[in-house]
This record gives C-alpha cells, structure tokens and sequence, in this order.
C-alpha cells in the first residue's frame, strides 16, 4: 500500500527545486561554503487549517527560509514541511 503525507498545523509539504549548476571561472578553496538563506520548492499540499485562501494553490513556486524548512523521514521516503509563515513569496 502506498502511503501519503498529510500535513496538518498550518504547514506545507514543499518539493524542493533542484537548481542546475553552471560553471563558475571564480577559483574557491575547496572548503568553501556559501549557504543559501532561502530554497526554492513546489508547493505540494497544505493543512487543512493553513491560512491559504487565494494566496496559494498547489504547484506554486515558493521562496523559502532554508531553516524553517523540516525533514521528515519515513520508510525510506523524505517529507519537507515549513510553516505558512515561512514562506517568502511565490514565483510565478
């Protein structure tokens, strides 16, 4: 049987977006990092009780604070979930 998730408490299930890399001609030290503070993720369903009245729909593009958003494992699956609050905006 397949599963689902159901996100409940105002949170969204996002997929994020991989981003294609593109050479860069800037040598960096091997151990440099540069984290990103937002991701880039599809909206794939809300709570019930997410305050989504015609501001969202399912498969928006959303901006995201990257450490608002939550991973959930189960059985071999991740889940990513970040609060409605924790959206930046949509890209359309």
């Amino acid at each position: 049987m397949k599963k689902s998730f159901s996100p409940r408490n105002r949170h969204f299930l996002v997929e994020p977006v991989v981003e294609e890399k593109s050479e860069t001609a800037i040598l960096l030290p091997e151990d440099y990092s540069n984290p990103k503070e937002h991701i880039i993720a599809k909206l794939v369903s809300f709570a019930p009780d997410a305050n989504t009245s015609e501001l969202y729909e399912e498969g928006d593009i959303l901006a995201v604070n990257t450490s608002m958003v939550q991973a959930v494992d189960y059985e071999g699956v991740t889940y990513h979930l970040v609060l409605e609050n924790y959206v930046l905006g949509v890209i359309k």
